[in-house]
């Protein structure tokens, strides 16, 4: 395996990497990239579609999911998540409610069921035009290197790759708020797709706090692994919502693969995915985005690093045993993200 000191070195070169590319981070959270003008698009995105629905729903705008800390972030209400249900072939969203005669009516889950955390939306079209080799890349260069932190790509059907949701069932964002409107909003010929997708494609990375030195929590980010998944920097393509950034280097902290987090984080198998097994969420804007993990159990960074199990195990028992003023100084690095 890799040593912890050759991952050091590679986290900070990365970060180095991605901080040259700049003009991707938002000033304020929910702002759009420079440049990108989604003005429609975010007004199609707070659009009430009550007189649409028909069937089952969850919400009757994308706001009400992804509104916190600004618009297209996530919830911080746990009642108010997602639910899934085992159905023919993995996971199903249980709908909270239904329209009868033009009236919605809250309805109860029966059965075992699951919570999930809405994704925040932050940077979401940055992660679209990642290249699927540039994964694949990485997911090679993991199993050379550091094995047991090894991911995979989530391939669907066809041979296309999932990147988006926990799960990474989805593959491309138009497919992403198309499966949005129909099962979270109950609306199966929505006219609001395209500029949606627009506003996504364009909705800017969380803005970094204000700078400070996070450098022995950054040292020890990578010194007890979380690097090999969390990483540090990814090279995008072709980014067509804004030309300059073709190419670059973006610091998303993700490597947007399945990694298998054992059996006490278990859930139900959902598109390539196992029951144990998730996608690596991105940390930018992390300080922002509790509670935490894929059903917001995680009240702090600290409690859910330490919920960390299967391939992730060993990272969460390292941090387990550093002094209190190192978990803090680690902390605090993932809150300047």
């Amino acid at each position: 395996m890799i040593t912890r000191a050759i991952a050091v070195a590679a986290l900070l070169a990365a970060a180095a990497c991605s901080a040259q590319a700049g003009g991707y981070r938002a000033e304020r959270f929910g702002d759009s990239i420079a440049g990108i003008n989604a003005t429609a698009g975010l007004r199609a995105f707070q659009r009430d579609h009550a007189r649409e629905i028909r069937g089952t729903f969850n919400a009757s705008n994308c706001a009400e999911c992804h509104a916190l800390p600004a618009i297209g972030g996530s919830q911080t209400l746990r009642a108010d998540f997602v639910i899934k249900q085992d159905g023919p072939g993995g996971a199903v969203t249980f709908d909270r409610y239904a329209v009868t005669n033009d009236v919605a009516r809250f309805r109860y889950p029966q059965g075992r069921y699951y919570l999930r955390k809405p994704p925040s939306l932050y940077g979401i079209g940055l992660l679209e035009a990642v290249p699927a080799a540039e994964l694949q890349s990485i997911a090679d260069e993991q199993a050379r290197k550091t094995p047991a932190h090894r991911g995979r790509l989530a391939v669907l059907g066809h041979g296309v790759v999932g990147r988006f949701g926990w799960k990474a069932d989805i593959p491309t964002l138009p497919a992403f708020v198309a499966t949005a409107f129909a099962i979270e909003l109950g609306v199966h010929r929505p006219g609001d797709v395209m500029p949606v997708t627009h506003f996504l494609r364009g909705l800017a990375p969380p803005p970094a706090s204000a700078p400070r030195d996070v450098s022995d929590g950054r040292r020890l980010f990578a010194g007890i692994g979380c690097a090999d998944c969390h990483r540090p920097s990814l090279r995008i393509g072709k980014f067509e919502a804004q030309p300059a950034l073709n190419g670059a280097a973006i610091d998303a902290y993700t490597d947007l693969l399945l990694h298998d987090m054992g059996q006490s984080n278990a859930e139900l198998p959902e598109g390539a995915a196992s029951a144990t097994e998730f996608r690596t969420p991105p940390l930018w804007g992390v300080g922002k985005a509790a509670p935490y993990m894929h059903d917001g159990r995680a009240r702090t960074l600290s409690e859910a690093i330490a919920m960390h199990a299967g391939q992730a195990a060993d990272s969460a028992a390292r941090f387990r045993s550093l002094t209190h003023a190192e978990r803090a100084a680690l902390v605090e690095f993932l809150r300047s993200l």
